[in-house]
């Protein structure tokens, strides 16, 4: 028997602005260490830094990411 799947639709996220690591946990659940290492080799975005000991992901790189692995989970 096969079956198919729906594609899973790319969550809703601000068109801009800025995004916490909570925030981008609930789009992406991983861990802490598996972002800051996918960041490291140049796989994910970069946060950018808000204040001495703040960081935010921008939501359109966020949601670029998100859609590469919806075209990657197509194949």
């Amino acid at each position: 028997m096969t079956t198919t799947s729906k594609p899973r639709p790319t969550p809703e996220i601000l068109e801009n602005g800025l995004l916490r690591l909570p925030e981008v946990l609930r789009y992406i659940p991983v861990s802490r260490s598996t972002i800051y290492s996918k960041i490291k080799t140049g796989g994910w975005p970069a946060p950018v830094r808000i204040s001495q000991r703040v960081v935010a992901w921008k939501a359109s790189d966020i949601r670029k990411l998100l859609e590469r692995f919806e075209q990657r989970d197509a194949f």
